[in-house]
């Protein structure tokens, strides 16, 4: 007998049990008492999901928002027709998860306005999935946003928040953005593909922000609410559509982190264990990369088991920055190895 039925006929004796006027001896608190462990441990998760998602105690009235007409016909197009693999949408999310903590590194830097930039932050990208909820939980310790911003870049398709944000830093002259990644602002939209809800709970990193939840299931309008007791950065929770639920399964995930977000500037968690663990080689200085990183970054691009005869790893800075790295096989590549 499989232990998901002996544990659900057990439960089952148990609220017999429970209901019944019999005296219970000391058979039946035992088994009474290892249902109750059963029914613990199976809902360890769900709880640790439902936190996810309902952690933050609402604080203001929920305020309904339209997206314009031409809005609504280009998240229609995105959603179904811009992309030709699902699984892209993680990537982008991961990307957009990856600027907003660039973007709180480039304004330490600065150090320009009314910004809570002292706080020492672990700046992560945490992702969960959970099987039971059919949820997908993306969530940074990035810049965040403020409400206005929260409808500016989530409300509006094709604006891209993180292109406004590079010009306004290129036009202070202070610092150069070159690590921000997403600039045409139709990547979030792609979660449409795969979800019937999407809930972003954002707080921005100015001084005495407030969190907001933004909440849509993509039919053309979408939801506002403050929050209270949330923390600075954004958390975006995925309901997941029953036909792609597979999506929350943390094997699939991982490999699709490892295939598009392996080298991200930032950790990329799953469920607690860390998933990117290959190095951006060529954004390093070649005197600080040895042979063994080479060879590993050699075998991960090219899909080989061989290791480079030669290697070419240059970088200058005058008059522009480039970097440049390139590998020359031991062997010739075969007629069908096309992926090579």
């Amino acid at each position: 007998m499989s232990g998901g039925v002996r544990a659900s006929r057990v439960l089952g004796a148990a609220r017999l049990m429970g209901r019944s006027s019999l005296p219970v001896g000391r058979n039946c608190l035992a088994v009474t008492a290892f249902a109750r462990q059963q029914q613990c441990s199976n809902t360890i998760s769900i709880e640790m999901a439902r936190k996810f998602s309902v952690e933050a105690a609402v604080q203001g009235e929920t305020t309904e928002h339209e997206f314009q007409a031409e809005t609504r016909m280009l998240l229609d197009i995105v959603a179904k027709s811009l992309y030709s693999e699902k699984e892209v949408f993680i990537r982008e999310l991961i990307s957009n998860a990856s600027d907003a903590i660039e973007k709180f590194r480039l304004l330490q830097m600065a150090g320009e306005g009314p910004m809570d930039l002292t706080t020492d932050r672990v700046h992560n990208i945490s992702i969960i999935t959970d099987k039971v909820l059919r949820t997908l939980t993306i969530q940074d310790t990035g810049v965040g946003m403020t409400r206005q911003e929260m409808i500016d870049n989530l409300g509006t398709i094709a604006r891209s928040g993180s292109k406004a944000f590079m010009q306004n830093l290129k036009d202070g002259g202070k610092v150069e953005p070159k690590d921000i990644i997403g600039q045409f602002g139709v990547g979030f939209y792609s979660a449409f593909m795969v979800a019937d809800k999407i809930e972003v709970f954002s707080k921005s990193s100015v001084e005495s922000s407030v969190g907001h939840l933004w909440s849509s299931d993509g039919s053309g309008k979408y939801s506002m609410q403050e929050l209270a007791d949330i923390q600075p950065g954004t958390k975006i929770v995925l309901t997941l559509k029953t036909e792609d639920a597979e999506f929350c399964d943390e094997t699939n995930v991982r490999d699709i982190i490892k295939k598009y977000s392996n080298f991200v500037g930032s950790d990329v968690t799953l469920n607690g264990e860390k998933t990117n663990q290959l190095k951006p080689v060529w954004l390093m200085d070649p005197k600080e990369v040895d042979a063994d990183t080479h060879d590993d970054f050699y075998k991960y691009v090219a899909n080989a088991f061989d290791k480079p005869r030669f290697t070419l790893h240059y970088r200058t800075d005058a008059p522009m920055d480039i970097r440049a790295l390139l590998y020359f096989p031991e062997n010739r590549p075969g007629m069908f190895e096309t992926s090579r």
